[in-house]
C-alpha cells in the first residue's frame, strides 16, 4: 500500500515537473537596448549591467532562456529553473524513498522465501524477477543519494549545478 501511494506521488510530480513553467524568461529588445548589447547571451555573460539577468541563462539543449537556470534534466526532459527546483528536490528525494522503499519489501520476500523453504516450491523467474530488481534498486538508490547530495550541497551554498561544472565561462575563442 506505502509503495502505491508513493508510486501514485511521483507519477503526480512527475506530471507537474512536465507541464509547469521552469522560469521560462521573455527577452525583448528593450533590455538589450538597456545593456547595449546585440544578442540575448551577449547580455547574459555581461549580467553586470543588467542585475535581473543575472541568473537567466539559455540553455542548450532546449534554447529557452530560463531564470534561475540549475541545468537541463534529460530524465524529466525538462529545464530545472527557479520556479521547479523545489518539485525537482522533492521527486529525487521521492525516487530515493520509494526505490529504498522497494529495496526493503523485496529483502523481506526474498528473506521469507529462504527462511520459510519456499524457494523450491516457489516459481524460480518470479524469485529471479525479484533479486534482479532488487539489485537494479539498489544501483539507483546509491547513484541518486550522491546525485541528491551534490544538489543539497549546492543549495546551501546558493550555487547552480550550471555555475559550479563551469559551464557558465564564456570562452575567449
Amino acid at each position: 500500500m506505502l509503495i502505491n501511494a508513493e508510486c501514485a506521488l511521483l507519477l503526480w510530480g512527475f506530471y507537474r515537473i512536465l507541464s509547469c513553467d521552469p522560469g521560462i524568461f521573455a527577452c525583448d529588445s528593450s533590455y538589450l537596448a538597456e545593456a547595449g548589447c546585440k544578442d540575448f547571451v551577449e547580455a547574459i555573460y555581461t549580467s553586470e549591467r543588467l542585475p535581473m539577468l543575472s541568473r537567466v541563462r539559455q540553455c542548450t539543449w532546449c534554447k529557452a532562456n530560463i531564470r534561475g537556470y540549475d541545468h537541463h534534466c534529460p530524465a524529466f526532459g525538462t529545464c530545472i529553473g527557479q520556479k521547479n527546483h523545489r518539485l525537482f528536490m522533492a521527486l529525487l528525494t521521492g525516487f530515493v524513498v520509494a526505490e529504498s522503499t522497494y529495496t526493503m519489501c523485496s529483502t523481506k520476500y526474498i528473506t521469507i522465501c529462504i527462511s520459510s523453504g519456499t524457494i523450491k516450491s516457489e516459481n524460480p523467474v518470479s524469485l529471479n524477477m525479484v533479486i534482479s530488481t532488487m539489485l537494479f534498486s539498489i544501483l539507483q538508490v546509491l547513484w541518486q543519494i550522491v546525485f541528491l547530495m551534490w544538489h543539497i550541497y549546492c543549495i546551501c551554498f546558493n550555487i547552480k549545478t550550471y555555475e559550479l561544472t563551469g559551464r557558465n565561462i564564456l570562452s575567449s575563442r
